[in-house]
């Protein structure tokens, strides 16, 4: 018996609890396939499979992941046209947020979390943290890197999608909330 993925179990059989833990269960023989069966099994092909039947997949995976973060996209925003002050990036955030409406309402900023989000956006090379340190108090400013911009440029597209299938997101959103 074959574990799919997220399967961590022991060499013996476990099955039953695999299946009463939402586990995928694979027989032999059967037809399962996943990504990490292919990339584990043949690891050797698995840069050729995904660059042949789907040249976007790396590029796309590789993006989103650099964008994960609940307040990844609204800092990035917040950045697009200037230069801002740690406070500054809180309050342009904090703003939108309470003219989005209701579904800005009930999320809040906490500075700790800016902070992670901006140390890994500096980290990831997509903002820049410039310190000057000849003014007392000293004064750091965030900004986009070159390759953030082309991003948030690229990502223009995205957006427009977005917007055009509100409905179907605003739905989807709210079948994953009810589940």
């Amino acid at each position: 018996m074959h574990y799919g993925p997220g399967a961590n179990l022991p060499d013996r059989d476990r099955g039953d609890d695999a299946a009463r833990q939402g586990r995928t269960v694979v027989e032999p023989g059967s037809t399962y396939l996943s990504c990490q069966n292919l990339r584990t099994s043949h690891a050797a092909s698995w840069s050729d499979f995904m660059t042949t039947d789907f040249p976007l997949w790396p590029g796309i995976y590789d993006v989103v992941r650099l964008l994960d973060g609940e307040w990844v996209s609204a800092v990035l925003a917040a950045l697009q046209d200037q230069s801002l002050h740690y406070t500054e990036i809180l309050t342009v955030i904090s703003r939108q947020l309470s003219s989005s409406g209701s579904s800005g309402a009930d999320r809040v900023l906490h500075e700790t979390t800016l902070t992670r989000t901006l140390r890994r956006l500096v980290r990831d090379g997509l903002v820049e943290r410039v310190e000057t340190r000849s003014r007392l108090p000293r004064s750091v400013r965030y900004s986009l890197t070159e390759p953030a911009k082309e991003l948030l440029t690229a990502m223009a597209s995205a957006a427009k999608w977005a917007e055009y299938y509100n409905e179907l997101i605003e739905e989807a959103r709210q079948r994953r909330a009810a589940s």
